[in-house]
């Protein structure tokens, strides 16, 4: 035998083992994501800090996979649509002493800069509150290359989802 064999076998014992993934298992979620969640996060919203809109066009109940598209009104990026993609989740009150929000976050690329913003926060009521962290990849110091702030965003007019079913 020439060596070849038990590396074959070793390569074969990976790719069935070690290379198959398995789909993460959203039944073990702390609580299923309710149509009225969809609902409430489908449409158009903005905030007074930056004037981006982002537009929510899909929000996957069993994953929480959200996606949709940013527009910036201002800048080099004004006019350009880039793609949105976040994530929303749920979890079960807890007897009723502790205040319930649904988190939720996004982000994309704004290539035209080369910065990479991301959005993390929850929802209340009609309103999405969030931290803004925004990645420079140039800036004039060491320490200068994440900014943060809050950020709340509201719903554009005219833009609600269709009742939840």
């Amino acid at each position: 035998m020439n060596g070849t064999a038990p590396a074959a076998v070793g390569l074969c014992l990976l790719l069935v083992y070690g290379g198959a993934s398995s789909a993460p298992d959203y039944s073990k979620r702390a609580q299923a994501l309710e149509p009225a969640i969809q609902a409430r996060l489908i449409g158009k919203w903005t905030n007074p800090v930056d004037s981006l809109v982002i537009e929510i066009s899909s929000v996957d109940l069993a994953s929480g996979q959200i996606r949709g598209k940013v527009s910036p009104t201002t800048g080099p990026a004004a006019g350009n649509e880039h793609e949105l993609i976040g994530w929303v989740n749920a979890g079960p009150p807890i007897n009723g002493k502790f205040d319930t929000v649904i988190p939720v976050t996004f982000s994309t690329t704004l290539y035209e800069y080369g910065t990479l913003p991301a959005w993390a926060g929850y929802l209340r009521e009609d309103k999405l509150v969030t931290m803004h962290y925004l990645v420079w990849p140039t800036r004039p110091y060491p320490w200068d290359h994440i900014s943060a702030f809050q950020e709340t965003w509201t719903r554009l007019p005219g833009s609600s989802a269709a009742p939840a079913q």
